[in-house]
């Protein structure tokens, strides 16, 4: 081989070389672009997980703000039951004790009328006795 030839081997190798090189350059800065996507695509990915993690904390605390509320609302209804009992136990006591003083006041005007009689009873007799004397 002469020195030409071998001038050309090593340009025709040489080009082949840049071409790899080229292609491999190529090749790199499209796995760069494809990493960047990737990069982007995760970015976004992990956005929308903070979004629905915010989201779904957000829907728990409402969830406890409304279990707390009811658990209120059934102390309160709780309470209201009760002081509910308690006055309808006053009522049935004032209402027995009602009970009572109408019966002794059935009582009284029962002797009132008794005495009542009696006096009338009495009336006449002596009116009687009052007239036989005469």
């Amino acid at each position: 081989m002469n020195l030409i030839e071998e001038e050309e081997e090593v340009n025709i190798i040489e080009e082949e070389n840049q071409e790899e090189d080229d292609e491999n350059e190529e090749k790199q800065i499209d796995e760069k672009k494809h990493i960047s996507e990737d990069d982007e695509e995760i970015n976004i990915i992990e956005e929308e997980i903070q979004e629905d993690d915010i989201n779904i904390i957000n829907e728990n605390e409402e969830e406890m703000n409304l279990i707390e509320e009811e658990e209120e609302v059934n102390i309160i209804e709780e309470e209201n039951q009760e002081e509910d009992d308690e006055n309808e136990e006053k009522q049935i006591d004032e209402k027995k004790h009602i009970s009572e003083d109408d019966e002794e006041i059935n009582i009284i005007e029962e002797e009132i009328q008794e005495d009542d009689i009696n006096i009338i009873n009495e009336n006449e007799e002596k009116k009687i006795k009052t007239t036989r004397r005469r």
